[in-house]
């Protein structure tokens, strides 16, 4: 008996099951779509950014909260940079331009994305990009007090690696997140979220 018709069997199966398994999602992807799922259950709304490090570009996340903070707030950005400088504002932390917080990466799957769009910084955005970092990060660092910095700078301590920028405005507060490390939960996402805002409107308080 020949086994050709076996292969040939086998090969059209192959044929036909191959592009189906293709097109199953991930253990990663089926992770990242509950977490999404569940941040939005959890009252947050998550968007897509670019996140640039060290001459790459990666697609992140962006976990966000509403604020309400008075209409006046300015927006601002903090990430990290990957290695440590005494000019950044903490460690690898630094202040950077409202621009990139517009940059949206390829689009991707986002489990119920957020209509909430970054605040448009028109006086930011008219100047060239070489003046607009400096202008940003000096602007922003005038913003806080020494007592403030202190407050944000311990905040920055209790987070962990994979969160790698913090934003807001008057509409949110936001946490860019990697989302790979399994310890942590979108509960500590919305408690991080909640206690950066109150730390905004204490700081709006003390002004």
């Amino acid at each position: 008996m020949t086994i050709w018709p076996l292969i040939v069997v086998g090969l059209a199966v192959a044929m036909v099951v191959g592009p189906i398994m293709l097109l199953r999602p991930s253990s990663r992807d089926r992770r990242l779509t509950a977490l999404r799922q569940s941040a939005t259950q959890m009252g947050l709304s998550v968007r897509m950014a670019s996140y640039e490090l060290q001459g790459k570009t990666h697609p992140i996340a962006v976990y966000q909260l509403n604020s309400d903070l008075p209409a006046h707030t300015r927006g601002w950005l903090l990430l990290k940079r990957g290695y440590d400088h005494d000019l950044h504002f903490y460690r690898e932390w630094d202040w950077q331009p409202l621009s990139v917080r517009q940059r949206a990466p390829d689009p991707a799957p986002v489990a119920q994305p957020s209509t909430d769009q970054p605040l448009t910084e028109k006086s930011f955005t008219e100047k060239p990009l070489t003046n607009r970092l400096f202008t940003d990060k000096l602007f922003t660092d005038r913003l806080l007090t020494d007592k403030q910095k202190k407050q944000l700078q311990q905040f920055l301590r209790q987070l962990p690696d994979d969160i790698v920028g913090l934003e807001g405005d008057s509409r949110h507060a936001g946490i860019w997140w990697r989302e790979r490390s399994t310890a942590v939960r979108v509960q500590n996402l919305k408690y991080w979220l909640e206690t950066l805002v109150a730390l905004l409107s204490q700081e709006l308080e003390d002004k």
